[in-house]
């Protein structure tokens, strides 16, 4: 165990205590928050801290979006010499949370107004690389390059060549990156219905 001084305190200090919490899984684009005060059980005391692997050791309190699984520990070192760790499994679950609709109404208002692509968690799907809409005739009626999901103005708003797009199925592809640095080509058809 660790030397206490007696001189100076009156029994001994509560115990140092990391605890990271267990292992545990999530979803690619969500968040693991590294901070000490809600790891160590005083972190007034904490004096040296260790993270390993080791390129984690600049991220104690900052938040981490982990694009793949890993297991870290972290150790504390206080003013004694005493030291307390803790490790944990992070699994990051690569499930492609996208959501393209397949119908929607132009200048019907609302979120169903536009068709536009949408990423569940913030920061899943890093940018949509290209959206391109095909009439049946095989016309491209809507281009867009590089920009992000989630935004109604970045997509299509239902017209063809500057006029209202007639009822019907088009065709489209999207090209979408997601935070792991994967790009994941999706096509399918949306109906316009008026």
């Amino acid at each position: 165990g660790c030397e206490w001084s007696t001189t100076f305190t009156i029994g001994e200090p509560e115990e140092l205590v990391v605890e990271l919490g267990g292992d545990t899984t999530i979803h690619l684009g969500d968040v693991i928050r590294l901070s000490l005060e809600e790891v160590v059980s005083d972190p007034g005391r904490v004096k040296r801290v260790m993270m390993e692997p080791a390129e984690l050791q600049d991220s104690v309190g900052r938040d981490l979006y982990p694009v793949k699984s890993f297991r870290y520990a972290l150790t504390v070192v206080d003013s004694n010499g005493c030291r307390a760790s803790d490790s944990r499994l992070v699994v990051v679950d690569k499930t492609r949370f996208v959501y393209i609709p397949n119908v929607f109404v132009p200048g019907g208002g609302g979120e169903n107004g536009v068709f536009y692509i949408l990423g569940r968690y913030p920061h899943h799907v890093t940018r949509i690389r290209s959206l391109r809409v095909f009439d049946r005739w095989g016309s491209m009626v809507f281009e867009r390059y590089n920009f992000e999901p989630n935004d109604p103005a970045q997509g299509w708003d239902g017209s063809v060549r500057g006029s209202r797009g007639l009822p019907g199925v088009y065709v489209y592809y999207a090209e979408i990156e997601f935070a792991d640095g994967e790009v994941i080509l999706y096509k399918g058809d949306v109906t316009i219905v008026r």
